[in-house]
């Protein structure tokens, strides 16, 4: 078996969203951008730009 180090880390986090058809969907389309809306997003800004991890 060979070991590496590995550079990155892969979290998934499960939370029940409201129904397509209810209102609320768009405050939960936002808040899912901002927190994990690919390269953009500021979690990824902060944990890859800012502190360099």
């Amino acid at each position: 078996m060979e070991k590496r180090e590995l550079e990155q880390a892969h979290l998934t986090l499960d939370f029940e969203t409201p129904k397509y058809k209810d209102l609320n969907i768009y405050d939960a389309r936002v808040v899912s951008t901002i927190l994990v809306g690919g390269m953009s997003s500021r979690l990824f800004q902060e944990t890859t730009e800012k502190k360099g991890l």
